[in-house]
């Protein structure tokens, strides 16, 4: 039994350098780093674009270092184009070592996004200052970095210098610049700083840009001008009918009232005058030849 678990021990200290080694041999193709404070929380959101080679066998595991102030990523993302990437179902862990939080990954496709806000901008009445490092995890053969300028913000300055400035449709400055490859091992430092006389956040200060207006061809778009001469021509129409049908029942005759019927009893009684007995006064009905009251025979004339 100990020999076995002396063999099993020693295979497990072969396998460690193994790892280790294919880990260092992972080699990231591009990695542009965005930096954007003040955006919609007053620290710095650091969003990592990174692409892997394409000749990778996937899933394989990527630990990224990130400030040890940084608890946990905001995003982790991985797809297979760098607009399809999507966090559903990225299995990924952290732990702390040191002054660095580690973000273990378990990649499945070459594009990977990461986000985290990290809470070391400093802020000194107007003065705005952050230090940015890339720990140097991998060999990347293309890194590069972009500042998006705040809102309000002046005088915004890089240690080393980002000298490509542009103004994107969203009406922010991005200052940028590509630095080429970096060994494993190798770290890179930026350091940052700007003027900014309140505490707005960028993101408050876009507006939403309005669309391009539809035009009658488009679709689903209804046009009453195009059905408006239809839809008047059948209001016509139904007010012509509408008028024929009151003018036709107006002019038919109104029916007349049905008259009441006299019964055969009221028609016989009509026909002559009314008799009442002699004796007691009584009135008889038509027929009868003696007084139902009293017997008495009635009189009639010419009887």
């Amino acid at each position: 039994m100990r020999i076995w678990l002396t063999a099993i021990l020693l295979l497990g200290l072969l396998l460690l350098p193994m790892a280790a080694q294919a880990q260092g041999q992972v080699r990231i193709a591009s990695l542009e780093v965005n930096l954007w404070p003040e955006y919609d929380k007053p620290e710095m959101l650091v969003i990592y674009y990174l692409a892997l080679p394409a000749d990778l066998e996937y899933p394989l595991t990527l630990t990224l270092r990130v400030p040890s102030s940084v608890k946990r990523p905001h995003v982790v993302a991985i797809g297979d184009a760098p607009d399809t990437v999507s966090d559903l179902g990225v299995e990924y862990s952290v732990n702390q070592e040191g002054e660095w939080t580690n973000v273990v990954i378990t990649v499945t496709a070459p594009f990977i996004q990461l986000e985290y806000y990290d809470p070391g901008l400093k802020k000194d009445g107007d003065s705005r200052h952050f230090v940015y490092e890339w720990p140097g995890d991998y060999a990347v053969d293309d890194f590069g970095v972009r500042v998006q300028q705040p809102a309000g913000a002046e005088n915004l300055q890089t240690d080393p210098p980002l000298e490509n400035v542009v103004v994107e449709q969203d009406t922010l400055t991005y200052h940028f610049a590509s630095f080429g490859s970096l060994q494993a091992g190798e770290p890179f430092n930026l350091e940052l700083s700007y003027q900014k006389g309140n505490d707005t956040l960028t993101v408050s200060t876009l507006q939403v840009q309005p669309g391009t207006p539809l035009g009658e061809s488009a679709g689903g778009r209804f046009s009453l001008n195009r059905y408006l001469p239809w839809i008047l021509g059948g209001v016509g129409i139904a007010l012509i009918l509408g008028g024929g049908l009151y003018f036709w029942q107006s002019s038919r005759p109104a029916p007349s009232k049905r008259k009441r019927h006299a019964t055969r009893r009221e028609a016989v009684v009509s026909d002559g005058e009314a008799i009442y007995c002699h004796q007691c006064g009584k009135r008889a009905q038509p027929g009868d030849r003696f007084c139902r009251a009293c017997g008495t025979r009635l009189r009639r004339d010419g009887g």
